[in-house]
């Protein structure tokens, strides 16, 4: 049975640093020894697109292994990208990615205000 494949979206990938090439590899070596933790499924949203797990899924990809994913359900995109910042804070992150984190926040919270707000009458 050949594997689903899930969607990587450049634009919500981008919000989240990489990891380094040494933790890359460790997390490979280690799903490659011990298997796929299911514990920690990829998310994604109802179209597939994935939300969190895109090292992993790399990985799975390259070993030929099958993930395990959950879908959630969101409203609209601003709810997706803001589960996505609020996920990745959990991640050992350096003190430049947290701040890169924050900015990315502080601007989606703009965004989605400036969205929201309701438009003046004259």
């Amino acid at each position: 049975m050949p594997q689903l494949k899930l969607v990587v979206k450049q634009e919500y990938k981008s919000y989240i640093p990489r990891p380094s090439k040494e933790d890359y590899e460790g997390l490979k070596q280690s799903i490659k020894e011990k298997g796929y933790f299911p514990e920690y499924p990829i998310i994604t949203n109802s179209k597939h697109e994935i939300l969190d797990g895109y090292t992993r899924y790399q990985i799975c990809e390259e070993l030929g292994i099958e993930p395990k994913f959950v879908i959630k359900e969101f409203d609209n995109e601003f709810q997706e990208l803001e589960y996505i910042l609020l996920v990745n804070r959990r991640r050992n992150l350096t003190e430049d990615q947290r701040v890169i984190l924050a900015r990315k926040w502080q601007e989606l919270k703009s965004k989605e205000a400036m969205q929201n707000r309701i438009p003046e009458r004259d």
